[in-house]
């Protein structure tokens, strides 16, 4: 006499979601494992959500069209890890399409195979300085000027005003170099943001006079950024902030 393992083991069933699963292998009506055939993944459900169609891969990358979540979970007492919530921030900036809209600097922006599942970043992230503060931000290009993929080895986590000192506002800035706008006068303005509602300005007769200031002011912040909190972020943070140029082709 055929028992149940003989008519599940080997059949392919669909879900509703992750595409068609192999069942490779049967314990009990409560422990069948499957195999997702879109991902290689593999997992135990029950006999009753497999014909039902209602399992879920968690490999795959149903977060943004680009992020799956892995084995591990969100959530730590009821509340999502901060981990998490970086890794989902992350995931918009480079795959939401409402969001790219209104921040287009953020258009060619992507994420590392290794990123993209939320396992593997939570590995890398709770090793990473500064991983307890809420207020951390991840950053992708301090280490590497203009790079657009965030991934394990160019990333590292920032306090919002070391961010905030590091954003360029690229499409509020207009035509003239970064920090200068011209005046109804003729003259140019230069204009460096210091910390939350501080800036220094100045007014000059050419557009690289007030470039060079916008310059100076602005490197003079980004490293006493870096003394501020020196012993609170990764040492290659504080070397390349003592070290951050501003370029005229910012």
């Amino acid at each position: 006499m055929m028992n149940i393992e003989d008519f599940i083991v080997g059949n392919v069933f669909t879900t509703k979601k992750c595409g068609s699963v192999k069942v490779i292998e049967y314990e009990s009506n409560t422990k069948v494992k499957v195999l997702f055939l879109d991902t290689g993944s593999e997992q135990y459900v029950t006999l009753q959500r497999l014909r039902s169609g209602g399992i879920t891969d968690k490999f795959s990358k149903t977060y943004n069209g680009i992020g799956a979540i892995g084995n591990t979970t969100t959530k730590k007492d009821g509340k999502f890890k901060n981990s998490f919530l970086k890794w989902r921030c992350m995931l918009k900036r480079c795959g939401d399409k409402t969001y790219l809209k209104n921040k287009p600097t953020y258009q060619q922006c992507c994420v590392s195979e290794t990123f993209s599942v939320y396992e593997s970043f939570e590995k890398w992230f709770d090793k990473q300085v500064g991983n307890g503060c809420i207020d951390f931000e991840l950053d992708k290009d301090l280490l590497e000027k203009g790079n657009k993929i965030y991934s394990e080895d160019l990333c590292v986590l920032l306090p919002k005003d070391i961010n905030m000192a590091l954003i360029k506002k690229e499409s509020t800035r207009g035509q003239y170099l970064i920090g200068v706008s011209k005046t109804k006068s003729g003259k140019f303005n230069s204009d460096c943001r210091v910390g939350e509602g501080i800036k220094i300005r100045g007014l000059f007769d050419t557009e690289i006079e007030a470039f060079n200031y916008y310059k100076i002011n602005k490197e003079k912040y980004v490293k006493e950024l870096a003394e501020k909190w020196k012993s609170k972020i990764d040492e290659r943070a504080y070397q390349a902030l003592i070290n951050y140029t501003v370029e005229i082709t910012d």
